[in-house]
């Protein structure tokens, strides 16, 4: 999901002018840095990602600076290619010429967190470490704690040193995965010692990749999004308690209806019918939009955890049973038939939507093993979700998501 008018917002802030004039491009490029930011905005605004990125790359020759940068960091996470939009991003946040302000750093340390989630983190160990490795026929860029972030998917690992076999073998890392490739060259000397052949490098197999140890289990919410969870749940709840407040004035009016009939033959008063009828389907509304903002708030409040955990399983097979009930008993029950003046039509199970009101407060429920799945098997799914003040001074609600 994108929103045009979203990604104009973002990214017309790459060219406000907040530059010094030393640092400025000369006069004479001045006018053809800002054509070619003019087309990276006009691309990126229609999903055209490549282009963009080539039209911030040309502005970046001829002016570098941080705003060029996060341009070419944001086309690069749209087109997936998380690893070069994590080295963008950085850089952006590091340069100092047409630096970024407050907002834009905050929403680029956002994007890289966002990128960071997205990449895999392999580590390559070479016995001995004399060999030069290679992903992709490219050179590794190894982080500070001997991790290389990379894209999910599969990929060609090279090792060659002068004197040893070469090493070629493909991989495959999924999203958020740790992966330990481990490589022992093998010398030619002492492969050919014994026949006196040539030696000619021939493709080695690598061991087995191990996956790297876990990282200490730590509650965060899914995407770092409190804020989305905290209005989710407070609009699930103010609807769920508006359908009940309509229950209950629908439920008077059923009463009012069965003790007319019982002590009166005259016909239904139209308005109580009407009540009747109007409030049953507020209520129902009401409360099921309720419970399935509840169930999309389960998604940024659930800790994070790979797969689906047991605890999840157990409150999914609970809803399951609470919705199960709740409709069983709904059909089970004879329900209340206004016409007919024998029914004990003061129970409240009586009531033909009774059951289907409980049954839905067991989606919430449901949904937890859900999803966890979804979270799980969909990585590129990135949903953001705030509340912010406009310059007009009134509040809006800003979504923003990749499926």
């Amino acid at each position: 999901m994108r929103f045009a008018a979203l990604a104009w917002m973002a990214c017309l802030m790459l060219i406000l002018p907040h530059v010094s004039a030393q640092a400025a491009p000369p006069a004479d490029t001045r006018a053809a840095y800002r054509a070619l930011i003019a087309k990276a905005l006009q691309e990126y605004s229609l999903g055209h990602w490549a282009e963009a990125r080539v039209y911030f790359s040309d502005a970046h020759a001829i002016w570098p600076n941080a705003r060029t940068l996060r341009g070419l960091g944001m086309a690069c996470y749209e087109a997936r290619a998380y690893d070069e939009s994590i080295d963008f991003l950085q850089r952006a946040l590091e340069n100092r010429v047409q630096p970024l302000t407050t907002k834009l750093a905050t929403e680029a340390r956002e994007l890289l967190d966002q990128a960071t989630r997205f990449v895999g983190r392999v580590v390559v160990d070479v016995q001995p470490s004399i060999g030069a490795v290679t992903i992709d026929s490219k050179p590794v860029q190894t982080r500070s704690d001997g991790s290389i972030f990379i894209n999910p998917g599969e990929h060609q690992l090279d090792v060659t040193a002068s004197g040893y076999e070469l090493v070629h073998r493909k991989f495959v890392v999924d999203p958020g995965q740790r992966l330990r490739l481990h490589v022992e060259l093998i010398s030619l000397s002492q492969e050919h010692a014994s026949t006196g052949a040539e030696a000619t490098p021939t493709p080695r197999r690598v061991a087995n990749p191990a996956p790297l140890p876990a990282a200490p289990p730590r509650l965060v919410l899914a995407n770092q999004q409190p804020t989305a969870a905290l209005i989710l749940t407070g609009l699930g709840l103010a609807a769920i308690g508006t359908g009940w407040a309509f229950y209950a004035v629908h439920d008077n009016a059923r009463l009012s209806l069965w003790n007319h009939n019982v002590v009166s033959a005259d016909p239904f008063d139209p308005a109580v019918i009407e009540r009747y009828r109007t409030s049953e389907a507020i209520a129902l509304a009401a409360t099921g939009g309720g419970s399935l903002l509840l169930s999309l708030a389960t998604y940024f409040w659930l800790p994070e955890h790979p797969g689906v955990p047991a605890w999840a399983i157990v409150a999914g097979t609970v809803g399951l049973g609470i919705g199960v009930t709740a409709l069983a008993l709904s059909l089970a029950v004879e329900h209340c038939d206004l016409s007919n003046r024998n029914l004990d039509c003061q129970r409240v199970v009586a009531d033909r939507s009774f059951g289907p009101m409980v049954a839905m407060h067991a989606l919430p429920f449901l949904s937890l093993p859900l999803m966890y799945a979804l979270r799980s098997r969909t990585y590129e799914e990135q949903v953001a979700l705030s509340l912010s003040w406009s310059q007009a001074g009134g509040p809006y609600v800003r979504l923003a998501g990749r499926f």
